[in-house]
């Protein structure tokens, strides 16, 4: 690995740990993999614009939390049309807006309901109404587990 993607990857992990935030690359992976084995053509788009766009953002000045988001969004809509949503303590949800605030969650939601919204940042300490939120749409659960 390259001294660059370290810098990178290192002020990208700082900067969710300032926002309270759990680390959601995983997550992104999880997108990435499901594109890949879906859409060969996407998932070669969504690594372009990884490479092109997300990783100078991330090397750059400005905040990588920002840069991280809106790649959520551009797989997400790779999936199939959606928006990004926050979703604050309260449970309550509106379009995303950098920058991402503490203790802000936000899903990337498909418009069709067929399709699994997912996790772009969780608080590493979240609310009932988040976890609520997240149990429903990005893990498809009608009930809270203990």
């Amino acid at each position: 690995m390259d001294s660059g993607k370290n810098t990178s990857d290192a002020r990208l992990v700082a900067a969710f740990g300032r926002l309270g935030l759990l680390d959601p690359r995983e997550s992104y992976r999880s997108v990435l993999r499901e594109l890949r084995t879906r859409d060969a053509d996407a998932f070669a788009r969504a690594t372009s614009h990884y490479q092109q766009h997300i990783v100078p953002r991330l090397a750059s000045a400005e905040d990588p939390v920002d840069a991280w988001m809106e790649y959520g969004r551009v797989i997400g809509e790779m999936t199939a049309p959606g928006r990004m949503m926050s979703v604050d303590r309260t449970g309550r949800a509106s379009p995303y807006r950098p920058p991402m605030q503490a203790g802000e969650m936000v899903i990337f939601v498909p418009d069709d309901g067929t399709r699994g919204a997912f996790a772009a940042a969780k608080p590493s300490e979240m609310s009932v109404s988040q976890s609520a939120t997240l149990s429903l749409l990005v893990e498809g659960r009608l009930a809270l587990q203990d």
